[in-house]
């Protein structure tokens, strides 16, 4: 299981590093807002996975592409590094957070983790959309495509 959590976060981060230059060209605000929100997410959820307080991070603060290019390269070494830390038993264990609007919830860090990689996937086609309404040209993210780089 941790082999193919890798997996999904390296997936993740390779469908991020296409996205974002397809956003910059012509640039699109919109879509980079978009960006933004995928990475304060995986901010946020990394926190919440190490027993840290996330309620100062804001999920849709606007940040630049080089801001986005950095801390997605902060956040996929953090997300490698807290995979590889699990014995393959704790991958079911149930983490206690908080969410945004400070209700208290239980899910486990295999869900967790599933989850902030489909979110990514989720918003990279939003954003997809926006560039291509602006008459720009998303960059191909699904995952087979990734499998054949």
């Amino acid at each position: 299981m941790k082999t193919y959590l890798r997996r999904l976060f390296q997936y993740d981060r390779w469908a991020s590093g296409q996205s974002l230059p397809s956003v910059y060209y012509p640039m699109n605000t919109e879509a980079l807002r978009v960006m933004a929100h995928i990475l304060n997410a995986e901010k946020i959820w990394l926190m919440r996975l190490h027993g840290e307080d996330s309620s100062g991070v804001p999920v849709f603060r606007e940040r630049s592409i080089a801001e986005c290019e950095e801390l997605g390269e902060e956040l996929y070494a953090g997300y490698l590094e807290f995979i590889d830390s699990l014995a393959e038993e704790d991958i079911d264990k149930l983490i206690n957070y908080k969410n945004t609007k400070g209700e208290a919830f239980q899910t486990s860090i295999k869900d967790i983790l599933t989850h902030v990689a489909f979110h990514g996937a989720y918003h990279r086609g939003q954003a997809a959309l926006l560039v291509r309404q602006e008459g720009g040209t998303a960059a191909p993210t699904d995952y087979i495509i990734f499998t054949r780089v």
